[in-house]
């Protein structure tokens, strides 16, 4: 009889852990991953952050998710979230929140994910973080190709630098005016010497710190003459185009802060094509 009271009580409290334990994944959802932002980004980068999420436990469940990125000083700059997602029972689902603003301070960024769900019985597991860097700010400087860089192109004489509206006007004179109006902070002017079909042709470089990316879009409107045609197809930075004229070839583009402008003193198709080159390598070294 005491052996048969021993296993009823043995059998009981089985019984009743394994019900304690149903109950315990009943409700459990959980940040698994912070997708993105993530690693290294550029000064002025633009993210869109993504987090997986995992229902644990053995029913369906409702849940909002609040994402977050704070900066350097901690100070919280970005916050979106998703409400009322539902994941059947064992579910992973990537959230995608909304587009930030461009990230401007440099050094290290948090992002933090966040879960609420009713009656959830786990809440260690519904909070992460990740932390990421974002660079600090290129010099326009530091955007002009070396000599060959380019193959078969070099520098060709100094670099031409403006900080202020006197020496803007006494480097390009009333050229300027679109971007002193529009903010500028740095104007560079590189010269290269180089070969197109076996021709000695020059270049001009010209790259422009207008500050922000609100500025270079608005100096790229300003100074368009009309006759250029969309460059659409592999296009350097985030607006671009080209004009031909009967001597030169032309191309300028706006990207992150800066404004981009080549001029390649021969109107052929080569010659464009040695311009895009020029427009490529300053549009990679924008973000790199």
């Amino acid at each position: 009889m005491r052996a048969l009271c021993v296993v009823l009580v043995a059998a009981a409290l089985l019984g009743t852990g394994c019900d304690e334990d149903a109950v315990t994944a009943d409700r459990d959802v959980a940040v698994k991953s912070i997708d993105a932002p993530g690693g290294d980004l550029s000064h002025g980068a633009v993210v869109t952050p993504a987090a997986t999420v995992e229902n644990k436990g053995e029913s369906a469940a409702s849940l909002d998710a609040w994402m977050s990125l704070a900066g350097p000083t901690d100070a919280v700059v970005y916050t979106d979230s998703v409400m009322g997602e539902t994941l059947d029972a064992g579910a992973l689902r990537q959230l995608t929140f909304g587009t930030s603003d461009p990230l401007e301070a440099a050094g290290k960024w948090t992002a933090r994910c966040s879960l609420w769900s009713e009656a959830d019985q786990d809440s260690a597991n519904n909070v992460l973080s990740r932390e990421f860097e974002v660079g600090a700010p290129k010099d326009a400087v530091e955007l002009i190709p070396l000599d060959n860089e380019i193959g078969g192109w070099s520098r060709n004489g100094a670099m031409d630098i403006a900080e202020n509206e006197t020496k803007l006007y006494e480097l390009i004179d009333g050229e300027g005016t679109p971007f002193i109006e529009n903010g500028f902070v740095k104007f560079v002017r590189q010269y290269f010497s180089g070969q197109v079909e076996g021709r000695d042709v020059d270049m001009e470089l010209r790259v422009v710190d207008m500050a922000d990316s609100g500025n270079a879009d608005a100096v790229y409107d300003a100074v368009a003459t009309g006759n250029e045609t969309p460059w659409t197809q592999d296009h350097a930075g985030v607006e671009a185009r080209i004009e031909q004229s009967l001597f030169a070839y032309e191309v300028d583009f706006w990207d992150d802060k800066f404004y981009v402008w080549v001029t390649i003193s021969d109107p052929t198709e080569p010659a464009l094509n040695i311009a895009k080159m020029f427009a490529h390598n300053v549009s990679a070294a924008i973000h790199n």
